[in-house]
């Protein structure tokens, strides 16, 4: 069962990408710039960053691992 969902979730990140991508385009931005407050934009952002920062942490490892793997592999 592993594999079919392995298979299928790079299509389902990319449905979701054009999604996403649709609808920020549809939204009215001059409507939901004056609803929100610079208060709420600060921890919108600051709860964006502590979500991603697992994510960048996983990239920049699995980057300066292959460095490594690569170095010890002769190919630099």
């Amino acid at each position: 069962m592993r594999g079919h969902i392995d298979q299928i979730a790079p299509w389902l990140q990319g449905i979701g990408t054009l999604f996403l991508i649709a609808l920020l385009f549809s939204l009215d931005w001059q409507k939901i710039n004056q609803a929100l407050s610079k208060k709420v934009i600060v921890l919108a952002i600051v709860a964006g960053v502590l979500l991603l920062i697992p994510y960048l942490n996983d990239t920049i490892i699995s980057f300066f691992k292959g460095l490594s793997d690569g170095f010890h592999a002769g190919w630099f």
